[in-house]
């Protein structure tokens, strides 16, 4: 019977008259006010991040307050038809939005739980009208990467839609963010945010090896200083240029010290707090680092790079286990996020677990469109496994992908130290210290160069890394 249920509300869910006109018409409860057309809701104003899961749970209990809408209710329409533990991605995404709207089981103002059964919606709600909601829609939004005092610029549309594709964190996703960071730029010059933006969007195709480091931090270091030019208080400008410094190498600039001090002018600042966790731990402070990404997870529960950079973290940390379900953690926000989807890669095969690693290095291949960390490291899993034909196929994959953007050699080196070749390995590894790669600050502490380390042909850093 339950089951007939579930697919009668799939195919004809109960919709309350209240949102009847949803096309043109917000909800507000309290001090929140949510806006469908936007898939957006704000508080007070301010628009709190909400992952798509946790925002369409809120949609459906909002379509019928005070009703119980049971578990398979929701699992039929968030995950219909999908082979997943719905029962920990649906408790995940009812925990983020209970922390989005301030809410908690025990004493809840909005969303009741029924244990075992469902949840039903138990705050009063009510419709606001067109005219209020072009209002609302209209108004400068401050979002948590900008500080409070600031004020308010016609640009901050452009320049929030930036930050929300920064946060996929895909290639394409940087590229679109990077389009409205220049838009946001053009239309107010003196608006520092989008400057900020665009460094931390060089910064991070610097990190994931999507540009060449020295490339990526040049570019990164001038945005940045043209944003602190505009404001010397801007939090995010600040930890843009530490990271930029840190890409460069720059003997001038305390990195550390520069993260701090957006630390200081903003410790509430998730972003910063993930970007100095991944300085912490490049440096093997691995205690202070998990700490700097727990915080980050505390501010923004549901970012993705805040999730996923934990996962990578922990791994690096050597607490496999850990990574893993921290990575699983990341995949019920989003399901094809292909970061979370390599971390988990690589705990399943330092677990030994190879048929699984090279199950989500696959999966991180298609959905990242085929990022040599994923082609690299899938070679890397193979050979583990035995599959010497197909890793070694992998390295022209590789070739031919250098053909049409950069490739860093460190996805080489896994191939060959998969395969045990550590004399090819080695000569890859030279190639990216000797070129400034920042990936060369994860050669000394990837497990998967463990043999090779072992075997003692491991390179010296160069004075030029």
């Amino acid at each position: 019977m339950e089951a007939l249920q579930s697919r009668e509300f799939a195919v004809q869910p109960k919709t309350n008259k209240l949102l009847h006109e949803r096309s043109w018409m917000n909800l507000r409860f309290e001090d929140f006010e949510v806006n469908f057309n936007e898939w957006e809701i704000r508080k007070r104003g301010i628009r709190i991040r909400l992952q798509r899961k946790p925002f369409q749970i809120l949609r459906i209990l909002l379509e019928r307050p005070g009703e119980l809408v049971t578990r398979s209710e929701l699992a039929a329409q968030l995950w219909p038809g999908l082979h997943v533990e719905f029962e920990r991605s649906l408790n995940t995404a009812i925990n983020c939005l209970r922390q989005a709207l301030g809410d908690s089981s025990r004493t809840c103002r909005f969303i009741e739980t029924r244990p075992g059964l469902g949840y039903r919606f138990i705050g009063a709600i009510e419709p606001v009208g067109s005219e209020s909601s072009r209002a609302s829609s209209a108004a400068p939004v401050l979002s948590r990467r900008e500080s409070q005092a600031r004020p308010a610029s016609a640009a901050n549309p452009d320049y929030l839609k930036g930050v929300l594709l920064y946060n996929k964190m895909t290639a394409e996703s940087l590229l679109r963010a990077a389009t409205y960071f220049e838009s946001a730029r053009g239309i107010d010059p003196k608006f520092a945010p989008p400057y900020a933006g665009l460094a931390d969007v060089q910064n991070m195709l610097g990190c994931w090896s999507l540009l060449p480091t020295k490339i990526a931090g040049m570019k990164a270091k001038s945005y940045a200083e043209h944003a602190l030019q505009i404001d010397a208080g801007l939090p995010d400008a600040h930890a843009a240029l530490a990271t930029a410094a840190r890409l460069l190498k720059d003997p001038v600039v305390d990195v550390e010290d520069r993260y701090r001090t957006a630390l200081e002018l903003d410790d509430a600042s998730a972003n910063t707090r993930v970007w100095y966790g991944d300085f912490l731990c490049a440096r093997g402070r691995f205690t202070e680092a998990i700490d700097q990404l727990r915080e980050a997870q505390q501010l923004d529960p549901i970012s993705l790079v805040g999730n996923f950079e934990l996962a990578w973290v922990l791994y690096v940390a050597r607490d496999f286990r850990s990574s893993l379900t921290q990575s699983w953690n990341t995949l019920m926000l989003e399901p094809s996020f292909a970061p979370a989807q390599y971390t988990l890669g690589l705990a399943n095969q330092q677990l030994d677990q190879l048929d699984e690693a090279v199950t989500e290095f696959e999966n991180a291949w298609r959905c990242s469109s085929g990022h040599p960390a994923a082609i690299g490291s899938l070679g890397c899993a193979l050979a583990k496994a035995g599959q010497t034909q197909d890793a070694l196929r992998l390295i022209d994959d590789l070739d031919a992908t250098a053909k049409e953007r950069y490739v860093s050699p460190y996805w080489y080196a896994l191939v060959y130290a998969g395969l045990e070749d550590f004399g090819s390995a080695n000569a890859f590894i030279q190639k990216m210290m000797g070129a400034g790669d920042i990936l060369a600050e994860w050669y000394p502490l990837d497990p998967r160069f463990d043999a090779m380390r072992a075997a003692k042909t491991e390179p010296a850093i160069s004075a030029t890394a």
